[in-house]
């Protein structure tokens, strides 16, 4: 069915699962030319020390700005102290074609992932008959 969450949605592993070492970590960038708004969402299985994550856009992918939350985003999840610790920056209204989060790991390592939720795709829905 065209119009099911399925096939509205983009999902991505922008930061797959592993252990991370103190330091900034920024996630795989997401496109918003494929859809407007997008969800990353943090899952941290073990936390060494601290996690925090800030959002950030790029017209280029390569020169990475940081979000003030001045358009109504979600610029951070909040620190994650202690397991399971979850998380959500989201992307409501995007300041330039790309967003992703930075990561960082305060401390000892901890093991965590971001998986980016992107919706609703840009597609053309065919009209119903």
């Amino acid at each position: 069915m065209i119009r099911d969450t399925r096939s509205n949605s983009f999902i991505a592993a922008v930061l797959p699962a592993n252990d991370f070492a103190a330091g900034d970590h920024p996630t795989a960038s997401v496109d918003h030319s494929i859809g407007n708004a997008c969800a990353f969402l943090i899952s941290a299985g073990v936390v060494g020390g601290t996690i925090d994550g800030k959002l950030q856009y790029s017209d280029d992918n390569t020169v990475w700005v940081d979000d003030d939350g001045a358009s109504g985003n979600n610029i951070n999840f909040g620190q994650v102290t202690a397991p399971p610790g979850n998380g959500e920056c989201d992307v409501v209204n995007p300041r330039a074609r790309y967003s992703r989060v930075m990561v960082t790991v305060g401390g000892a390592n901890s093991t965590l992932s971001v998986t980016g939720v992107l919706n609703p795709r840009r597609t053309i829905v065919p009209e119903d008959k």
